[in-house]
Protein backbone atom coordinates (compact mmCIF):
# COMPACT_ATOMS: atom_id res chain seq x y z
CA UNK A 1 0.00 0.00 0.00
CA UNK A 2 2.88 2.78 0.52
CA UNK A 3 4.44 1.81 -3.38
CA UNK A 4 0.90 2.06 -4.93
CA UNK A 5 -2.38 3.47 -4.01
CA UNK A 6 -4.40 6.25 -4.85
CA UNK A 7 -4.21 8.63 -2.14
CA UNK A 8 -2.50 11.85 -4.66
CA UNK A 9 -6.07 12.70 -5.81
CA UNK A 10 -6.59 13.68 -2.28
CA UNK A 11 -4.36 17.07 -2.92
CA UNK A 12 -7.25 17.84 -4.58
CA UNK A 13 -9.47 18.75 -1.96
CA UNK A 14 -6.19 19.75 0.23
CA UNK A 15 -7.16 22.98 2.21
CA UNK A 16 -3.44 24.27 3.10
CA UNK A 17 0.14 23.57 2.70
CA UNK A 18 -0.04 21.22 5.88
CA UNK A 19 -2.85 18.75 4.93
CA UNK A 20 -1.12 18.81 1.44
CA UNK A 21 2.44 17.97 3.28
CA UNK A 22 0.50 14.99 5.56
CA UNK A 23 -1.27 13.76 1.71
CA UNK A 24 2.54 14.24 0.01
CA UNK A 25 3.30 11.41 2.73
CA UNK A 26 0.67 8.98 1.97
CA UNK A 27 1.05 8.91 -1.46
CA UNK A 28 2.12 5.63 -3.07
CA UNK A 29 4.05 6.67 -6.07
CA UNK A 30 7.67 7.58 -7.16
CA UNK A 31 9.93 9.99 -4.81
CA UNK A 32 9.62 13.24 -6.48
CA UNK A 33 10.14 17.04 -5.18
CA UNK A 34 6.82 18.83 -4.20
CA UNK A 35 6.41 22.31 -4.09
CA UNK A 36 3.15 23.81 -3.06
CA UNK A 37 1.07 27.07 -1.95
CA UNK A 38 -2.19 27.77 -0.05
CA UNK A 39 -4.32 31.11 -0.29
CA UNK A 40 -3.05 31.89 2.96
CA UNK A 41 0.51 33.08 1.07
CA UNK A 42 2.33 29.82 2.59
CA UNK A 43 4.20 27.44 0.57
CA UNK A 44 6.33 24.82 1.06
CA UNK A 45 8.53 21.86 -0.08
CA UNK A 46 8.55 18.17 0.90
CA UNK A 47 9.27 14.82 -0.96
CA UNK A 48 5.97 13.18 -1.40
CA UNK A 49 6.09 9.42 -2.44
CA UNK A 50 6.93 6.62 0.53
CA UNK A 51 10.20 6.84 2.53
CA UNK A 52 11.92 3.90 4.32
CA UNK A 53 13.71 4.55 7.62
CA UNK A 54 17.56 3.64 7.13
CA UNK A 55 19.52 1.83 9.73
CA UNK A 56 23.16 3.41 10.38
CA UNK A 57 24.23 0.79 9.04
CA UNK A 58 23.21 1.42 5.54
CA UNK A 59 25.24 2.30 2.98
CA UNK A 60 25.07 5.34 0.42
CA UNK A 61 25.37 2.49 -2.28
CA UNK A 62 22.06 0.91 -3.51
CA UNK A 63 21.03 -2.04 -1.69
CA UNK A 64 18.74 -4.16 -2.00
CA UNK A 65 15.38 -4.41 0.08
CA UNK A 66 15.69 -8.01 0.89
CA UNK A 67 19.81 -7.74 2.24
CA UNK A 68 19.35 -4.19 4.12
CA UNK A 69 18.20 -3.11 7.24
CA UNK A 70 15.08 -1.07 7.38
CA UNK A 71 12.97 -0.15 9.58
CA UNK A 72 9.75 0.80 8.30
CA UNK A 73 8.68 3.88 6.39
CA UNK A 74 8.63 7.42 7.84
CA UNK A 75 5.35 9.32 9.18
CA UNK A 76 4.35 12.58 7.47
CA UNK A 77 5.55 14.65 10.51
CA UNK A 78 9.01 13.28 10.43
CA UNK A 79 9.16 13.85 6.93
CA UNK A 80 11.70 16.41 5.15
CA UNK A 81 9.93 19.37 4.55
CA UNK A 82 10.75 23.18 4.35
CA UNK A 83 8.14 26.11 4.53
CA UNK A 84 8.37 29.54 3.66
CA UNK A 85 6.26 32.67 2.77
CA UNK A 86 8.27 34.98 0.56
CA UNK A 87 10.51 32.50 -2.05
CA UNK A 88 11.87 28.29 -2.77
CA UNK A 89 13.14 27.22 -5.64
CA UNK A 90 14.44 23.84 -6.53
CA UNK A 91 16.30 22.48 -9.92
CA UNK A 92 16.78 18.54 -8.80
CA UNK A 93 19.65 19.75 -6.39
CA UNK A 94 19.71 19.81 -2.60
CA UNK A 95 17.04 21.81 -0.85
CA UNK A 96 17.89 20.39 2.99
CA UNK A 97 20.94 19.64 4.89
CA UNK A 98 21.87 18.27 8.56
CA UNK A 99 19.31 15.28 10.09
CA UNK A 100 16.44 16.33 7.27
CA UNK A 101 18.96 15.35 4.08
CA UNK A 102 20.14 11.73 6.51
CA UNK A 103 17.23 10.98 5.67
CA UNK A 104 16.93 11.36 1.96
CA UNK A 105 20.21 10.51 1.57
CA UNK A 106 22.23 10.85 -1.90
CA UNK A 107 19.95 9.88 -5.30
CA UNK A 108 22.38 11.27 -7.46
CA UNK A 109 21.28 15.17 -7.78
CA UNK A 110 22.36 17.98 -9.65
CA UNK A 111 24.89 20.67 -9.37
CA UNK A 112 23.13 23.46 -7.58
CA UNK A 113 24.26 25.95 -10.43
CA UNK A 114 21.13 25.98 -12.07
CA UNK A 115 19.07 26.33 -8.73
CA UNK A 116 21.72 29.43 -7.58
CA UNK A 117 20.24 30.87 -11.03
CA UNK A 118 16.90 30.66 -10.23
CA UNK A 119 17.17 31.51 -6.75
CA UNK A 120 19.21 34.94 -7.30
CA UNK A 121 16.52 35.49 -10.14
CA UNK A 122 13.63 35.00 -7.44
CA UNK A 123 15.24 37.40 -5.01
CA UNK A 124 16.35 40.19 -7.10
CA UNK A 125 12.75 41.95 -7.02
CA UNK A 126 9.80 42.28 -4.77
CA UNK A 127 7.01 40.87 -6.88
CA UNK A 128 6.42 39.45 -10.74
CA UNK A 129 3.91 39.29 -13.61
CA UNK A 130 3.60 35.99 -15.60
CA UNK A 131 6.12 37.55 -18.09
CA UNK A 132 8.51 37.82 -15.69
CA UNK A 133 8.79 34.23 -14.08
CA UNK A 134 8.31 33.02 -17.81
CA UNK A 135 11.68 35.45 -18.43
CA UNK A 136 13.47 33.14 -15.50
CA UNK A 137 12.45 29.90 -17.17
CA UNK A 138 14.57 30.80 -20.13
CA UNK A 139 16.94 32.72 -18.56
CA UNK A 140 20.45 31.13 -20.93
CA UNK A 141 23.34 33.07 -18.83
CA UNK A 142 26.28 30.98 -18.97
CA UNK A 143 27.50 31.94 -15.34
CA UNK A 144 28.17 28.63 -14.52
CA UNK A 145 30.68 28.17 -16.96
CA UNK A 146 32.35 31.60 -16.44
CA UNK A 147 35.27 31.04 -14.41
CA UNK A 148 36.05 28.39 -16.98
CA UNK A 149 36.09 31.04 -19.64
CA UNK A 150 38.14 33.36 -18.03
CA UNK A 151 40.52 30.30 -17.23
CA UNK A 152 40.63 29.25 -20.73
CA UNK A 153 40.49 33.27 -21.87
CA UNK A 154 43.30 34.76 -19.57
CA UNK A 155 45.61 31.69 -18.41
CA UNK A 156 45.30 28.83 -21.10
CA UNK A 157 45.64 30.62 -24.51
CA UNK A 158 48.55 33.45 -24.13
CA UNK A 159 49.71 34.90 -27.19
CA UNK A 160 52.53 32.41 -27.58
CA UNK A 161 50.65 29.41 -26.98
CA UNK A 162 47.91 30.67 -29.55
CA UNK A 163 50.55 31.50 -32.34
CA UNK A 164 52.39 28.09 -32.44
CA UNK A 165 49.18 26.27 -32.54
CA UNK A 166 47.29 28.40 -34.89
CA UNK A 167 44.40 28.29 -32.10
CA UNK A 168 43.89 32.20 -33.33
CA UNK A 169 40.14 31.55 -34.16
CA UNK A 170 39.39 29.42 -31.34
CA UNK A 171 40.90 32.29 -28.79
CA UNK A 172 38.63 35.18 -30.63
CA UNK A 173 35.66 32.51 -30.42
CA UNK A 174 36.34 32.48 -26.64
CA UNK A 175 36.64 35.49 -25.96
CA UNK A 176 33.47 37.07 -28.03
CA UNK A 177 31.83 34.06 -26.22
CA UNK A 178 28.49 36.07 -25.26
CA UNK A 179 28.59 34.27 -21.74
CA UNK A 180 25.57 32.64 -22.44
CA UNK A 181 24.23 29.45 -24.26
CA UNK A 182 23.07 31.17 -27.36
CA UNK A 183 22.88 29.14 -30.76
CA UNK A 184 24.94 31.59 -32.57
CA UNK A 185 28.09 31.12 -30.02
CA UNK A 186 30.96 29.36 -31.11
CA UNK A 187 32.74 30.00 -27.66
CA UNK A 188 30.05 28.46 -25.20
CA UNK A 189 30.74 25.34 -27.04
CA UNK A 190 34.37 25.99 -26.99
CA UNK A 191 34.49 27.12 -22.77
CA UNK A 192 31.97 23.32 -22.27
CA UNK A 193 33.98 21.30 -24.12
CA UNK A 194 36.76 22.79 -22.90
CA UNK A 195 35.47 22.01 -19.02
CA UNK A 196 34.75 18.39 -20.09
CA UNK A 197 38.11 17.49 -21.52
CA UNK A 198 39.52 18.63 -18.36
CA UNK A 199 37.59 16.47 -16.37
CA UNK A 200 38.26 13.86 -18.72
CA UNK A 201 41.97 14.43 -18.02
CA UNK A 202 42.15 14.66 -14.43
CA UNK A 203 39.41 11.90 -13.73
CA UNK A 204 40.43 9.33 -16.49
CA UNK A 205 42.97 7.38 -14.03
CA UNK A 206 40.86 7.72 -11.04
CA UNK A 207 37.96 5.92 -13.39
CA UNK A 208 40.51 3.28 -14.83
CA UNK A 209 41.38 2.14 -11.72
CA UNK A 210 37.96 2.27 -10.60
CA UNK A 211 36.85 -0.11 -13.67
CA UNK A 212 39.81 -2.30 -13.39
CA UNK A 213 38.14 -3.82 -10.11
CA UNK A 214 34.64 -3.33 -11.59
CA UNK A 215 33.90 -2.67 -15.05
CA UNK A 216 29.75 -2.33 -14.35
CA UNK A 217 30.63 0.96 -11.96
CA UNK A 218 30.45 4.68 -13.29
CA UNK A 219 31.46 7.64 -12.10
CA UNK A 220 28.86 9.39 -14.14
CA UNK A 221 26.61 10.46 -11.37
CA UNK A 222 29.47 11.12 -9.09
CA UNK A 223 31.02 13.43 -11.83
CA UNK A 224 27.90 15.71 -11.08
CA UNK A 225 29.39 16.93 -7.61
CA UNK A 226 32.92 17.31 -8.95
CA UNK A 227 33.00 20.50 -9.73
CA UNK A 228 34.52 22.08 -6.68
CA UNK A 229 37.12 19.53 -5.97
CA UNK A 230 38.36 19.42 -10.09
CA UNK A 231 38.08 23.36 -9.72
CA UNK A 232 40.34 23.55 -6.82
CA UNK A 233 43.02 21.13 -8.44
CA UNK A 234 44.11 23.46 -11.46
CA UNK A 235 43.60 26.63 -9.51
CA UNK A 236 45.84 25.32 -6.64
CA UNK A 237 48.13 22.63 -8.81
CA UNK A 238 48.92 20.19 -6.25
CA UNK A 239 52.21 18.02 -7.27
CA UNK A 240 50.92 14.82 -6.32
CA UNK A 241 47.67 15.21 -7.76
CA UNK A 242 49.14 15.90 -11.37
CA UNK A 243 48.44 13.05 -14.18
CA UNK A 244 51.88 11.33 -14.91
CA UNK A 245 51.23 11.95 -18.83
CA UNK A 246 51.97 15.70 -17.68
CA UNK A 247 54.57 18.11 -17.24
CA UNK A 248 52.50 20.34 -15.24
CA UNK A 249 49.06 21.90 -14.98
CA UNK A 250 49.28 24.17 -17.55
CA UNK A 251 50.78 21.49 -19.70
CA UNK A 252 47.50 19.77 -18.51
CA UNK A 253 45.19 23.06 -19.65
CA UNK A 254 46.89 23.52 -23.04
CA UNK A 255 46.62 19.90 -23.81
CA UNK A 256 42.78 20.12 -23.16
CA UNK A 257 42.23 23.41 -25.52
CA UNK A 258 44.36 21.52 -28.24
CA UNK A 259 42.11 18.49 -27.97
CA UNK A 260 39.11 20.92 -27.87
CA UNK A 261 40.39 22.51 -30.79
CA UNK A 262 41.12 19.46 -33.06
CA UNK A 263 37.69 17.72 -32.15
CA UNK A 264 35.84 20.58 -33.07
CA UNK A 265 36.79 21.67 -36.52
CA UNK A 266 37.02 17.77 -37.32
CA UNK A 267 33.34 18.09 -36.57
CA UNK A 268 32.20 21.00 -37.92
CA UNK A 269 34.75 21.94 -40.36
CA UNK A 270 36.12 25.21 -38.76
CA UNK A 271 35.47 27.04 -35.30
CA UNK A 272 33.17 29.41 -37.19
CA UNK A 273 30.71 26.55 -37.98
CA UNK A 274 31.19 25.01 -34.32
CA UNK A 275 28.17 27.22 -32.59
CA UNK A 276 26.04 25.64 -29.90
CA UNK A 277 23.29 25.94 -32.04
CA UNK A 278 24.94 23.44 -34.05
CA UNK A 279 25.46 21.36 -31.55
CA UNK A 280 22.08 21.80 -29.47
CA UNK A 281 19.91 20.48 -32.22
CA UNK A 282 16.56 19.10 -30.74
CA UNK A 283 15.83 15.37 -32.05
CA UNK A 284 12.67 15.02 -30.40
CA UNK A 285 11.05 11.64 -32.14
CA UNK A 286 7.60 9.53 -31.94
CA UNK A 287 7.51 6.70 -29.77
CA UNK A 288 6.45 5.18 -33.08
CA UNK A 289 9.35 6.32 -34.81
CA UNK A 290 11.88 4.99 -32.81
CA UNK A 291 10.42 1.58 -33.45
CA UNK A 292 9.73 2.38 -37.54
CA UNK A 293 12.61 5.02 -38.49
CA UNK A 294 11.07 5.58 -42.29
CA UNK A 295 8.10 7.10 -40.22
CA UNK A 296 10.15 9.81 -38.83
CA UNK A 297 9.41 12.18 -41.40
CA UNK A 298 5.92 12.04 -40.61
CA UNK A 299 5.53 11.81 -36.98
CA UNK A 300 9.00 13.36 -35.21
CA UNK A 301 9.21 16.86 -34.61
CA UNK A 302 12.04 19.57 -36.84
CA UNK A 303 15.41 19.27 -35.99
CA UNK A 304 15.88 23.34 -34.65
CA UNK A 305 18.61 24.22 -32.73
CA UNK A 306 17.67 25.88 -29.67
CA UNK A 307 19.40 27.75 -26.39
CA UNK A 308 19.99 26.49 -23.23
CA UNK A 309 21.93 23.85 -21.70
CA UNK A 310 22.36 21.82 -18.46
CA UNK A 311 23.45 24.51 -15.46
CA UNK A 312 21.28 27.17 -16.28
CA UNK A 313 17.39 27.51 -15.95
CA UNK A 314 16.73 26.91 -19.11
CA UNK A 315 17.56 23.64 -19.31
CA UNK A 316 17.66 22.11 -22.54
CA UNK A 317 19.98 19.41 -24.55
CA UNK A 318 19.18 17.70 -27.86
CA UNK A 319 16.74 15.00 -26.33
CA UNK A 320 15.63 16.47 -22.40
CA UNK A 321 14.12 19.75 -21.47
CA UNK A 322 11.03 21.00 -20.50
CA UNK A 323 8.04 18.76 -21.09
CA UNK A 324 5.95 22.04 -20.16
CA UNK A 325 6.53 25.45 -19.48
CA UNK A 326 3.70 27.22 -17.51
CA UNK A 327 3.46 30.38 -15.57
CA UNK A 328 -0.52 31.21 -14.11
CA UNK A 329 -1.72 32.03 -11.11
CA UNK A 330 -5.57 31.35 -9.78
CA UNK A 331 -8.27 33.46 -11.01
CA UNK A 332 -5.97 35.30 -13.09
CA UNK A 333 -5.84 32.39 -15.82
CA UNK A 334 -6.78 34.68 -18.73
CA UNK A 335 -2.61 36.22 -18.17
CA UNK A 336 -1.33 32.34 -18.10
CA UNK A 337 1.00 31.36 -20.47
CA UNK A 338 1.32 27.48 -21.57
CA UNK A 339 4.75 26.11 -23.77
CA UNK A 340 4.43 22.37 -24.61
CA UNK A 341 7.09 20.56 -26.68
CA UNK A 342 5.15 18.63 -29.83
CA UNK A 343 2.09 19.56 -28.67
CA UNK A 344 -0.94 18.10 -26.31
CA UNK A 345 -1.99 16.01 -29.09
CA UNK A 346 -0.52 13.13 -29.47
CA UNK A 347 -2.04 12.22 -33.19
CA UNK A 348 -0.19 12.84 -36.47
CA UNK A 349 -3.62 13.01 -38.40
CA UNK A 350 -5.00 15.73 -36.29
CA UNK A 351 -5.07 19.41 -37.12
CA UNK A 352 -3.70 20.51 -33.86
CA UNK A 353 -0.41 18.02 -33.92
CA UNK A 354 2.88 20.40 -33.52
CA UNK A 355 0.27 23.11 -32.56
CA UNK A 356 2.38 24.98 -30.64
CA UNK A 357 5.42 23.62 -30.89
CA UNK A 358 7.15 26.24 -32.30
CA UNK A 359 6.20 28.89 -29.61
CA UNK A 360 8.31 26.07 -27.01
CA UNK A 361 11.20 26.19 -29.49
CA UNK A 362 11.29 29.98 -29.52
CA UNK A 363 10.50 30.75 -26.52
CA UNK A 364 7.26 32.68 -27.17
CA UNK A 365 4.44 33.12 -24.68
CA UNK A 366 1.61 31.33 -25.75
CA UNK A 367 -1.82 31.57 -24.25
CA UNK A 368 -2.35 29.45 -21.21
CA UNK A 369 -6.95 29.58 -22.29
CA UNK A 370 -8.01 28.30 -25.44
CA UNK A 371 -8.54 30.80 -28.00
CA UNK A 372 -10.88 31.48 -30.89
CA UNK A 373 -12.85 28.11 -30.96
CA UNK A 374 -12.11 26.74 -34.83
CA UNK A 375 -14.08 22.73 -33.95
CA UNK A 376 -16.74 22.07 -31.97
CA UNK A 377 -17.85 18.26 -31.18
CA UNK A 378 -21.06 17.12 -30.27
CA UNK A 379 -22.41 14.23 -28.98
CA UNK A 380 -25.50 13.05 -29.44
CA UNK A 381 -27.77 9.99 -27.75
CA UNK A 382 -29.17 7.47 -30.08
Amino acid sequence: SEGINFNLIELETAQNVDSALTIAATAGMPAQNLMVGDSHGNIAWTIMGPMPIKSDEVAQLPTLWEESKWHGFYKAKDYPAVKSTSHLWTGNSRVIGGEMYQKVGHGGYALGARSQQIRDNLTKQESFNELDLYAIQHDDRAIFLSRWQALLNEQVLNSEFVSQNDMQALKEATHNWGARASIDSSGYLIVKEFRKAVFNAILSPFEQHVKSHNKELSFKTVKRQLEAPVWMLITEKPDNWLPKKYESWQALLQSAAISVNAKLIEEYGSIKSATWGNANTTKIQHPISRAVPLLGWFLDMPNEPVNGDTFMPKVQGRAFGASQRMVVSPGNEASGILNMPTSQSGNPLSPFYEMGHEDWVKGNPSPFLPTETRYTLTLKAN
